[in-house]
């Protein structure tokens, strides 16, 4: 089979250009990864998920700074569906509302059980659930505001829902979570929802 090369011609017209000394445009998205997440022989989340990672290291904040003014801090990614809110949780890692003993938050079974381990039925992801516990999240805002940082949060769609096909849900989703979350946040802290 002979290979073809094609050409393209793309012309474009500017219409405007936003001036980015008034309008930054960056974001840093913080994600839930477990320091046993390794892609291809390279784990790169070790202590760099948003549970794990030091918020008070000075070359994070610096960086942060750095990015200017109007940047964002965007919670959440790929695992976002599978993290429950727990306010009342004030332990400053993981917390343990998803954990099947939660008197023994050291349980592997807490955290993203499936990381690494192959995808089982039951979970649109396939790594199972975390909590993140109301101590962590005060960490995070405290964060946030230090560097006067806005936080766009990831909210789970799947809370309430039941999986019905590899990637079908049934059901209406349970809020109860999300407003948890709500009831939760520091007043005056400039928190943006996703869903």
């Amino acid at each position: 089979m002979d290979v073809l090369p094609i050409f393209v011609n793309i012309t474009s017209t500017i219409l405007h250009v936003l001036p980015l000394e008034k309008h930054s445009y960056t974001c840093q998205t913080l994600d839930f990864w477990p320091s046993d997440k390794c892609d291809y022989g390279n784990c790169s989340w070790v202590e760099m998920g948003l549970m794990e990672l030091d918020f008070n290291d000075q070359l994070l904040n610096n960086a942060t700074k750095l990015l200017g003014e109007e940047s964002i801090i965007r919670v959440g990614g790929t695992l976002c569906d599978h993290v429950e809110v727990d306010p009342a949780d004030q332990s400053t890692s993981w917390g343990s509302c998803t954990c099947p003993d939660p008197a023994d938050p050291t349980d592997p079974l807490c955290y993203f059980p499936w990381v690494g381990h192959g995808y089982p039925d039951g979970s649109f992801s396939g790594f199972g659930r975390a909590c993140l516990s109301g101590g962590r999240f005060d960490i995070l805002m405290n964060f946030a505001e230090r560097n006067n940082k806005k936080l766009i949060f990831d909210l789970s769609s799947e809370f309430g829902r039941t999986l019905v096909g590899p990637t079908i849900w049934e059901g209406d989703w349970d809020s109860s979570n999300a407003r948890g979350l709500f009831k939760y946040i520091k007043p005056g802290l400039q928190i943006l929802l996703k869903f």
